[in-house]
Order: structure tokens, then sequence, then C-alpha cells
């Protein structure tokens, strides 16, 4: 992995340069404590629009077991923590002129919870910044 930027003070908004691969930890909680992770999945998604359309920028499915360099992966799942990954070549044609949104869901069984905001009405900010 090129680096990683610790995002767990304010995970909501992001930035990443054109050209740059940048891995993000994060630490999902709940009411303060740490969300176990074990056995679970985790959908990253980069969006045009705060509402699901269904259309995705980036999609990304983040395990225990998924590459790190490539998706990013669960890193201790016990304590919540994981790393998401963004490649250059996933950002190449996304524009700097603009902010996109990002939601994180955790998928528990037959559950999806959206962990990247409150209630995923205020979706985090993704942003490609010119090098």
């Amino acid at each position: 992995m090129n680096s990683c930027c610790n995002r767990t003070e304010n995970p909501m908004n992001i930035s990443i340069k054109k050209g740059e691969s940048l891995g993000f930890l994060y630490n999902a909680t709940f009411n303060g404590k740490p969300i176990d992770l074990t056995d679970d999945t985790l959908l990253l998604q980069v969006r045009e629009t705060p509402v699901d359309t269904g259309v995705y920028l980036i999609e990304k499915k983040i395990s225990q077991t998924s590459i790190i360099d490539e998706v990013g992966q669960i890193i201790d799942p016990v304590n919540g923590q994981f790393i998401f990954q963004i490649n250059a070549s996933d950002i190449e044609d996304l524009s700097t002129l603009r902010p996109y949104f990002l939601a994180i869901f955790l998928n528990q069984g037959n559950q999806s919870l959206c962990i990247s905001s409150q209630s995923c009405c205020d979706l985090a900010i993704f942003k490609v910044c010119n090098p």
C-alpha cells in the first residue's frame, strides 16, 4: 500500500489527489464502542448524489480476506478497524471541480447498516484534488 491516512477523528470528509493511491483507516463504532466486524463484510460506494440511484462511481466490497492494496481489508475485526483503499485508477475519470458522496455499509447476515454517517441522509464528502 502506498500510504495510509488515519481518518478516525473525522472520517466523514476525505480527499485524495489525482494520481494518488491511499488507504484510509476507519474505526467502526456504535455509541462510542467498537463494532465487532468478525465474519462481516463492508460495502463502500462513491456516488454522484447522496440519493442511492444504483449507479456508483466506485464500489468495493471489503472483508477480512479482501486484497488490502486493491479494495482494503478488515484488519482488526474485534475492534472494528478496517482500511478502505482508493487507487489512482479508481479516480482517474472523476472531476476535481465538485464533491462526491461516500457511503459505507456494514453487512451482517441479511442486514445492512450505514456506518459512514449517523443516518445516511448526511453522507460523507469525497473530493478529488489536483495533484
